[in-house]
């Protein structure tokens, strides 16, 4: 997931429409919101679908450097909720038009800290109800 770590969604895609010829595509795909509303741990929602304010979380360990996640090194991380249509409008309003979009129930890697399973290297966290877990997004720059 890379849309977490940006905290303005319009600044985003205003650069990246800059850097795209007419006729040009985005194609975005990342962890979907309503995913990353869950906390695997206390297995209940925790975390806002709607943008409110940066979410501040005080964590042990990092995927970007795994031999420096020692219990004791305490990092702070710092992410932003960002809702579909805040993605959709941030793109529209900076001459992106979506022309594809998905959504599907499985994660590309094991990303979740319990139980779940894994059939074709589609990994899904077990729950009922069950909920999307990735999305796809195709933008064509006008």
């Amino acid at each position: 997931g890379c849309i977490v770590w940006l905290p303005d969604l319009d600044r985003w895609a205003s650069l990246i429409r800059e850097k795209l010829n007419k006729d040009g595509r985005l194609v975005l795909v990342d962890f979907h919101p309503l995913l990353m509303m869950y906390d695997f741990e206390k297995k209940t929602l925790q975390f806002d679908y709607f943008n409110g304010s940066v979410i501040h979380e005080e964590v042990h360990s990092s995927y970007v450097d795994v031999k420096d996640s020692a219990a004791s090194n305490v990092m702070d991380e710092y992410s932003w909720s960002h809702s579909i249509s805040e993605i959709f409008n941030a793109c529209r309003n900076n001459g992106l038009d979506l022309i594809r979009f998905e959504e599907y129930d499985y994660a590309p890697y094991p990303i979740f800290p319990i139980e779940h399973s894994e059939r074709d290297r589609h990994y899904q966290f077990i729950s009922k109800p069950s909920f999307p877990h990735c999305m796809a997004m195709e933008f064509k720059a006008t």
